[in-house]
C-alpha cells in the first residue's frame, strides 16, 4: 500500500501539498486552542482561524522555499558531474 501511495505522490504532487496544508492547519488548530493558551489569550474566533491560515501558508511557503533550493543545488551539482565524463 506505502508503494502505491509513493507512486500517486509522484504523479500528483498536489497529494503532498494537501498533506502539508492539513498538517498546517492541524499545528496551528492545537497551539491556539491550547487550554493555556486560550487561558492567556482568550482569542476570539477569528483569530484562531487567522492562525490556522498562517501555519498553512507558513508550511507550504517553507515547502516551496525548500524545494526551490534542492533544485538549485542539483543545477549546480549536475554540470560538475559531466565534467570529468569529457
Amino acid at each position: 500500500m506505502s508503494n502505491m501511495l509513493s507512486k500517486l505522490m509522484d504523479r500528483y504532487p498536489i497529494i503532498l501539498w494537501a498533506g502539508a496544508a492539513i498538517l498546517g492547519k492541524v499545528g496551528g488548530e492545537m497551539m491556539i486552542t491550547d487550554p493555556w493558551v486560550h487561558g492567556l489569550l482568550s482569542p476570539p474566533k477569528w483569530v484562531e482561524y487567522a492562525v490556522m491560515v498562517f501555519f498553512v501558508l507558513f508550511i507550504c511557503g517553507l515547502s516551496k522555499l525548500l524545494l526551490n533550493r534542492r533544485k538549485t543545488a542539483i543545477s549546480i551539482e549536475q554540470p560538475a558531474a559531466t565534467d570529468g565524463a569529457v
